[in-house]
């Protein structure tokens, strides 16, 4: 979960000032296709592919209203995937800062939201609409359908049991 955190000082010490645009990747992702231009905007999103078709009242987000990533039950428009995230430095650094702010609030309140990180992303998207949201080609999961055409970047295969104690 600290990765946020780690994403803002990199953003405000280093990356800022370089770049036009940013984007956050988990590190076990597998490029398929490319991923180009076309995935350019202020603050971009990943849309979940397990959760595209499903009400909002499927999502898993954080449903505790002590925890700083709350969304009420009936609220949100799409559940965003945390491993993929982007935009302008500036949209990226304002939601960086914001997740790990709510993170470290959480903490002093003896909290942990269910999704750790990806729960305040969505807390913040809620709140900060993105200006593109990628579709789930964009961050595939092959356990849903292997045979998906298009796919740009594939999500690895990961055993959250194994990985996680909150599961």
């Amino acid at each position: 979960m600290m990765r946020m955190k780690t994403l803002a000082d990199m953003l405000q010490d280093f990356i800022k000032d370089e770049v036009d645009y940013v984007f956050c990747m988990d590190v076990d992702m597998d490029f398929r296709a490319p991923y180009g231009v076309e995935t350019l905007g202020e603050l971009v999103a990943q849309a979940q592919a397990w959760f595209m078709n499903l009400p909002n009242t499927e999502f898993t987000y954080e449903r505790r209203p002590e925890s700083k990533a709350y969304i009420e039950m009936g609220q949100g428009d799409f559940y965003y995937h945390a491993a993929v995230f982007g935009g302008t430095p500036s949209r990226v650094l304002d939601l960086v800062r914001s997740c790990y702010a709510g993170i470290m609030e959480d903490k002093k309140n003896n909290i942990e939201a269910v999704w750790h990180d990806e729960s305040h992303l969505n807390k913040y998207f809620l709140e900060h609409k993105p200006t593109l949201i990628l579709s789930p080609e964009y961050c595939w999961d092959y356990k849903i359908h292997t045979k998906m055409e298009h796919v740009k970047l594939a999500w690895a295969m990961k055993d959250y049991a194994e990985v996680r104690d909150n599961v």
